[in-house]
């Protein structure tokens, strides 16, 4: 009997990558147990859906809490290094924060390190021939268990987590890649989500073998018969997704100022709702800018097929390499839901809508080349670019190809036995 255990560190079911893993992995194994970490005492119940049992724990997260202590607390955290201020005779004072600061992250670094105790302590008992961990706060429990029980250590980055906060302090970022390295070094196998984030891993770790590309697309969903109208003038532009700080979508709705041939549709939720909503009104864009209420992981594509073009108007510098080097859920959904793209000019979006002719590419930074580049696209043009991303999705950038290379891996593993 083939057996797997997937740790993830999320709510499973709100977690599309790792649902989606999962599912792919249904006809492959005779039982999948998944570890799904939950932010909320009263969400810890276990589920069983045929040969796939779902157990969950809690597992605390800050940016859930509502004390007023802990938003501070993130609010310093997430704080430059050292912020410095000028003072009368023109010499620089480091801000008394820095110290805080460096004590916060070293506590989240141990506060990971003891949980993962705590849940290896927990499941120990749970037997499989596969320890699939998903991001680096549920490695070190999936390496020991896989250690204890022989198994075999797969290892899915998602992220760079050591620089989830911009500037986080260097022993943090440290400490954390000493963790991840040796530990990935031990994997059976590393994956993560694009390229140029397996070429760094690879540089970064000296691993042995580049870590295995798995893009985060949705399965193919035949879209074309209610995505196929013409579209017309004000074409509808679409952002989904979180309304998070680090998005530029302040950027974006300051951009529909000078926009001509556009109505923008936020559909989502997130902490800075109020603030776009309030950026709207005193801008005097309601009539540009429309928001939606948002809809449930599994309609992500459908619920998109009515809107022309989708946007991803993230920043990114190589000093922020999360946001630098991102491949996006979205992009992905935008294209299976037959939708042109227009995307920041980061490298991994520009590579894909360059090579596919999918979109536009523009300066998130500078609303107003936004605002042009926007405005210069045609109906002839929409067309073209709606039909290419369709194509593009059917296919190459669809889980029915993906879920191949989970396969071949697994086949690798037991052939290894």
């Amino acid at each position: 009997m083939k057996t797997m255990v997937v740790l993830v560190n999320n709510e499973y079911n709100n977690d599309p990558r790792v649902n989606r893993c999962v599912t792919a992995s249904k006809e492959y194994f005779d039982q999948i147990t998944v570890l799904s970490g939950v932010p909320h005492k009263k969400n810890r119940t276990n589920t069983r859906d045929g040969s796939v049992t779902v157990k969950r724990y809690y597992y605390y997260k800050p940016n859930f809490s509502k004390s007023k202590f802990i938003k501070k607390a993130l609010d310093i955290a997430s704080k430059t290094d050292k912020t410095k201020t000028e003072g009368a005779t023109g010499e620089s004072n480091t801000n008394g924060n820095g110290v805080i600061r460096i004590l916060l992250h070293l506590g989240w670094f141990f506060y990971i390190f003891l949980m993962n105790l705590w849940i290896f302590i927990r499941f120990a008992g749970l037997r499989a021939d596969i320890y699939y961990a998903n991001d680096y706060d549920t490695l070190l429990a999936a390496f020991l268990l896989a250690k204890i029980h022989h198994g075999k250590l797969i290892y899915d980055s998602h992220v760079f987590y050591s620089d989830l906060l911009s500037d986080s302090p260097k022993i943090y970022r440290k400490l954390i890649q000493f963790v991840e390295g040796h530990l990935a070094r031990k994997a059976s196998v590393v994956i993560t989500v694009n390229h140029p984030i397996a070429n760094i891993l690879t540089k970064r770790y000296q691993l042995i073998e580049t870590p295995v590309v798995i893009y985060n697309t949705p399965y193919f969903q035949e879209v074309l018969e209610t995505s196929n109208r013409i579209p017309n003038k004000p074409f509808k532009l679409l952002y989904h997704g979180m309304y998070l700080p680090g998005r530029d979508l302040d950027e974006l709705v300051r951009s529909m100022k000078d926009v001509t041939n556009f109505r923008l549709y936020l559909r989502g939720f997130g902490i800075i709702e109020q603030v776009l909503r309030d950026l709207v009104l005193e801008l005097g864009l309601s009539d540009r800018v429309i928001f939606l209420e948002p809809v449930a992981m599994k309609e992500m594509v459908f619920s998109a097929i009515d809107f022309d073009m989708g946007i991803i108007p993230y920043p990114g510098t190589q000093k922020e390499l999360n946001s630098y080097y991102c491949t996006p859920n979205k992009i992905f959904e935008y294209m299976m839901a037959g939708l042109a793209l227009a995307v920041s000019d980061l490298p991994v979006l520009r590579e894909i809508v360059s090579i596919h002719k999918l979109g536009v590419i523009f300066d998130s930074n500078n609303p107003r080349h936004m605002a042009e580049v926007l405005n210069k696209i045609t109906q002839e043009n929409m067309v073209q670019m709606k039909i290419n991303s369709l194509l593009a999705a059917k296919e190459i950038y669809n889980f029915n190809q993906e879920s191949k290379k989970l396969h071949e891996i697994y086949d690798h593993l037991y052939q290894a036995n």
